[in-house]
């Protein structure tokens, strides 16, 4: 009996010693959840890093909806929608931090179609997430929100804060009465990536830097993308690309807007003539229109 606990024992210790030799590769036993219902929805709040797959469309039914993530605990996992849409959403009772996800760090979120209302934001409202933190990808996400807001308001995200979006498409009105509002992202502070992205919806900025891809943009780049939608503001800079156009070392390449009346008149305001081409490219929309299509079938 002694001779089988010693052998016991001696295995452990030898089982111990293995996995401090050679632990476990980080993510090599993760689990995959497949979101079916609402409740399903409401459960990775609970469980901020894993991967979920989403497996139907669903419907939110315009019911106070609390975003996934917060500042002090972000989502930090992964998030493939499969194409599907979550409708009906609504998040009007959230001062910060809102959309259907309120903050995501090191996080993806990908191939998902929103619609609702985000409204009465203090800052940091989108329509798919409140603030995009450090290598944070948004790719192949359709807003089809109503955003509204005091400061950093965006249709697909409010701010993207050295993270990236990448072939999204907003449809719906942003409104910002305060600082930083903009059709894509509010906001690429202190840096950030948007490329081949499609604004469709108005832009209603507040006090300053407003823009139709987004409202400053600091370091960040804006590339392959197209406004179509109206940008008006109350005042403070405004662009129909970036808000911001002179101010810092961003980088503008190949971004189009289509012309309208109000446009041309933010046109006339832009002070630097690199942001933009005076007429939108069709086959650029065409082409982000497309590739979204196929990621998000």
């Amino acid at each position: 009996m002694k001779k089988i606990k010693k052998s016991l024992l001696s295995l452990l210790v030898c089982m111990i010693l293995v996995s401090l030799m050679f632990p476990a590769e980080a993510g090599a036993a993760e689990k995959k959840y497949y979101i079916r219902s609402v409740s399903d929805l409401k459960k990775i709040s609970k469980n901020l890093n894993g991967k979920f797959y989403l497996k139907k469309n669903l419907d939110l039914k315009n019911q106070e909806w609390t975003p996934i993530g917060t500042a002090d605990n972000p989502f930090t996992g992964e998030f493939n929608g499969n194409g599907y849409t979550i409708k009906n959403l609504k998040v009007t009772k959230t001062d910060n931090y809102a959309g259907l996800f309120g903050h995501a760090v090191g996080a993806k979120i990908r191939r998902v179609c929103v619609t609702g209302k985000v409204e009465n934001v203090k800052e940091y409202g989108g329509g798919i997430l409140g603030l995009a933190g450090e290598k944070t990808v948004l790719s192949y996400c359709v807003s089809k929100v109503d955003v509204s807001g005091a400061d950093q308001i965006g249709g697909v995200v409010g701010r993207i804060s050295g993270g990236e979006a990448k072939y999204c498409i907003n449809y719906k009105a942003v409104t910002a009465t305060g600082r930083a509002g903009g059709g894509i992202t509010a906001d690429l502070y202190p840096s950030g990536t948007v490329s081949n992205c499609l604004s469709i919806g108005d832009v209603n900025g507040g006090n300053d830097l407003t823009g139709g891809i987004t409202g400053g943009s600091t370091a960040g780049t804006i590339s392959g993308c197209v406004v179509i939608g109206n940008v008006t503001s109350a005042g403070g800079r405004i662009g129909v690309i970036a808000g911001d156009n002179a101010s810092y070392a961003g980088a503008r390449r190949a971004n189009y807007f289509l012309k309208t009346e109000t446009v041309n008149s933010v046109f006339e305001s832009i002070v630097d003539s690199r942001e933009a081409i005076d007429s939108a490219d069709d086959a650029q929309v065409t082409r982000i229109k497309d590739a979204v299509a196929k990621k998000i079938k």
